[in-house]
């Protein structure tokens, strides 16, 4: 298994070659020479003007590779190299999603309301050791990784992200096609592996909203309600993924039906509807490279002042309703002490993000926004848990 990935990254054609400025390019068929690559005179002949450049396009507009010296030499090519470009691809989604869609999961499972299949007296270091959460966070992060490796992103990703691999040439754009294929084929065996055909569904429609968001640019290019309304579908499966594997892996032998219990889908629609109308906090961070390339966000579409205070009001909406949705039997009754706790902690959350949103503004006060707004939402899902 240690050579296979370095083997994978591999499977290129040596007629891809780089021209002075960095891009990838297929060349003219030049002979090989012994050590398998064009003579020096063969390659003095190439014109890189007759070769077609990978660019990315948004809204119509042609984006060209940035300029890079060189992607890495082949004695870079090492288990460790390769895993460390794959992490990079995922990176800064692990708060977003893999922390929160996993708790997600083990809130509905724990959840004193008996919506999964299990029981309560089930612990979290049994499930550990009885490798139900490493199973699901493997499920939730190869997912990732298809949403994420986008060979068409380098112009957004040279502004906001320049550390992930393709900005920074540690991966040619052939390359990442190549793992983008590879990741849609282990999506799918890991779902089949894992828990059967039961988390099928969930696999499917993430591969699906992936292709919507990235090669039909929905992301940006039907404004900004669309590419909300996809990111909610895409982290809504996320978590219901998660809870099928956590389901699946608890010993039900009959599974887990397509969809989840009725009070389950009930949550997990409410958790989309949330996401739809308050995702666009990860917006303002990245509105400089979103703006570059004409992707139309909530950032960039509407008036700063409007787009920031509004969502500072959606998010204090669901601060109120969302907990009401789990604790409305309390209402008018003592609180216990979970039930306080419930109540106050989205709002103190919900405080933060609104002073960042709307008094501090700047990329770091964004940034933090957003990092709050990932903790917010993960109280959010332990509510189950909490009522």
């Amino acid at each position: 298994m240690g050579r296979l990935i370095p083997v994978l990254f591999r499977l290129l054609p040596r007629d891809f070659l780089l021209n002075k400025n960095g891009s990838c390019h297929r060349a003219t068929e030049p002979k090989s020479t012994a050590s398998g690559f064009p003579s020096s005179t063969e390659m003095s002949s190439l014109n890189p003007e007759d070769a077609p450049i990978f660019k990315s396009k948004q809204n119509g507009h042609d984006h060209a590779r940035p300029t890079h010296e060189e992607l890495p030499p082949p004695a870079a090519s090492s288990l460790i190299y390769y895993a460390h470009t794959l992490l990079l691809f995922t990176a800064s989604d692990f708060k977003s999603v893999i922390l929160p869609q996993s708790i997600f999961a083990v809130a509905v499972q724990l959840s004193r309301k008996q919506l999964p299949t299990i029981s309560l007296d089930v612990e979290l270091l049994t499930w550990v050791w009885s490798g139900r959460l490493p199973l699901m966070l493997a499920w939730l992060w190869v997912h990732l990784l298809v949403l994420d490796v986008s060979p068409s992103s380098i112009a957004e990703d040279t502004v906001n992200k320049p550390w992930r691999p393709l900005p920074s040439s540690r991966l040619s754009q052939q390359q990442a096609r190549a793992v983008l294929l590879l990741a849609i084929l282990a999506s799918f065996g890991c779902s089949i592996a894992v828990v059967g055909t039961a988390a099928w569904t969930p696999s499917v429609s993430l591969v699906a909203l992936a292709w919507m968001y990235n090669d039909l640019e929905g992301s940006g290019a039907y404004g900004p309600w669309v590419r909300n309304a996809l990111n909610a579908a895409g982290l809504s499966c996320f978590g219901w993924g998660a809870l099928t594997v956590l389901a699946v892996c608890a010993g039900d032998e009959s599974g887990v039906p397509h969809l989840p219990p009725p009070a389950a889908s009930a949550w997990l629609a409410l958790t989309a509807a949330v996401i739809m109308t308050t995702i666009q906090v990860q917006d303002f961070r990245d509105e400089a490279g979103d703006r570059g390339i004409g992707r139309r966000t909530v950032a960039v579409a509407m008036n700063p002042l409007v787009a920031r205070g509004s969502t500072a009001a959606t998010v204090m909406l669901w601060s109120v309703v969302c907990p009401a949705f789990w604790c409305a039997g309390s209402i008018g009754t003592a609180l216990s002490a979970s039930s306080v706790v419930a109540w106050a902690a989205p709002a103190v959350l919900d405080a933060f993000i609104s002073a960042l949103l709307v008094l501090q503004r700047g990329k770091a006060a964004d940034e933090l926004a957003l990092t709050v707004w990932c903790l917010w939402m993960a109280w959010l899902y332990l509510l189950p848990v909490l009522a």
